[in-house]
């Protein structure tokens, strides 16, 4: 059984007659039925074997057997088993230097208004800037219309505030970039964060006709539960009218994706088992939607004091056991397989090649530090020049797995690279490693258990 994924390009081929190893980067996890579940983080291949097979594989990556034969010329395709002198980390430092030697790629985060139509009692936005600049607007254009002979992919983002607020400045912008990669030949996607309100069947029809098909819309639990958090400013519940722009969606539109985001606390969580059935029984077995489960944090708004909160590992733990519930209730976890890729967990403000614009023109790297100097990386022109300071950015593109030792012969490093969150490294926090690693072992059963039920996988 293979998880459907592609090696990094720089993986070089066996060498006939090498005396193999296992990959630094497996992970094994030995399912009730005997069954064993070998993960790599530097393939991400996700094989099964079963029986007499499984018990001699994992002598061989335990390095009790020597891999011999059709076992040995699989497993090496596959990447568990590497020619002994490989260095692997050298494969991994080159993988990670891969964004910072091409600039094929460019990914643009765009804030089109910096106010909401929401209070949400978690938020950390100020909410003092509203509407972008034409000047910002028209800098935007002409930044990719400048690139855009020589690049490859333009990964597009709509962030806020809430960017349905500014629709006509979103629709103009994707409409306009998405010509302007058409003609020049480059990949072109967009996804959006909004809080779904204001998504209603117009706004959808337009938003998917100018190229923006992935979207992340929050419902935090039942309506009791999410109108207590997710409020209108002047109050006023939200839950209904996103709900029924979500219906519309499915019943009327195609060529789309939505991640349902819940963001969960410990008042909230009892409620969370019977509302996921209800979004099951909505959304479920459709590929068109999927579920993410967030632990809510003190992210730096106001009401932080006031906030009820999971420690660090009992978030990660119900965060699983949320996923789980969702899987059964027919939604795909193969959001949790991307980020298990290389680069899957990597933060977009470690890219090089990633920037956020602000609707006053300030380019930042993170989108929750807004009011942090080392945040402010640069200012957009008219004419479409970043003007960035290089050491500013380097602060959040080189901080990860350069700086941390442990994170460099980590199993997990292709995937994670130490960037998970470079704000909290900046910040002197504790380092905090993915979900996605630390609970590998219920989590690769349970990917596995999709797989199957997905037919992704081939046994």
């Amino acid at each position: 059984m293979r998880l459907a994924a592609r090696p990094p390009s720089r993986r070089p081929p066996k060498r006939k007659g090498a005396t193999l190893c296992p990959s630094r980067f497996n992970a094994c996890v030995r399912e009730d039925n005997g069954t064993l579940l070998v993960f790599n983080s530097l393939t991400s291949a996700l094989i099964q074997f079963q029986g007499r097979t499984a018990d001699k594989v994992a002598e061989i990556l335990e390095g009790r057997r020597t891999a011999r034969g059709a076992l040995a010329e699989y497993l090496s395709q596959q990447g568990l088993v590497v020619p002994a002198d490989r260095d692997e980390l050298d494969l991994a430092a080159q993988l990670h230097e891969i964004p910072f030697e091409s600039d094929e790629s460019l990914g643009l985060m765009l804030l089109p208004h910096e106010n909401c139509n929401f209070r949400c009692t978690y938020c950390y936005e100020e909410f003092a800037k509203n509407a972008m600049n034409p000047d910002v607007v028209e800098g935007v254009i002409a930044l990719v219309r400048r690139r855009a002979p020589t690049l490859r992919i333009l990964s597009l983002g709509w962030f806020g505030g809430e960017p349905l607020l500014a629709f006509n400045i979103v629709e103009d912008v994707a409409t306009r970039l998405r010509e302007i990669c058409a003609a020049n030949g480059v990949a072109f996607s967009s996804e959006m964060t909004t809080n779904g309100y204001l998504l209603d069947a117009e706004r959808a029809r337009r938003c998917i006709a100018a190229g923006i098909t992935r979207y992340q819309i929050t419902l935090d639990g039942p309506p009791e539960s999410h109108n207590q958090t997710r409020r209108l400013v002047g109050g006023g519940g939200t839950f209904e009218r996103i709900f029924a722009n979500l219906c519309h969606l499915r019943d009327h539109a195609d060529g789309f994706h939505v991640a349902i985001r819940v963001n969960f606390s410990p008042v909230s969580l009892p409620k969370l088992p019977e509302f996921v059935q209800r979004l099951g029984q909505t959304f479920g077995h459709d590929d068109r939607f999927s579920m993410r489960f967030r632990p809510i944090g003190r992210w730096g708004g106001p009401n932080d004091q006031h906030l009820i909160v999971c420690g660090k590992d009992e978030g990660a733990d119900q965060e699983v056991s949320l996923m789980a519930m969702a899987s059964n209730a027919g939604f795909s976890l193969q959001t949790w397989a991307s980020g298990m890729r290389p680069f899957g967990t990597v933060c977009y403000a470690a890219n090089p090649r990633h920037f956020v614009i602000g609707s006053d023109g300030i380019v930042y790297k993170c989108t929750v530090a807004f009011n942090d100097p080392r945040n402010h990386v640069g200012r957009i022109d008219r004419q479409g020049n970043l003007n960035l300071r290089d050491d500013l950015v380097r602060i959040w593109t080189r901080s990860g797995e350069e700086t941390d030792e442990g994170c460099r012969t980590c199993g997990f490093r292709p995937a994670c690279q130490g960037n998970l969150c470079p704000l909290e490294r900046i910040e002197g926090q504790e380092k905090r490693c993915p979900t996605t690693k630390t609970h590998m072992g219920r989590i690769l059963p349970l990917l596995a258990h999709d797989a199957r039920r997905s037919a992704i996988v081939a046994s």
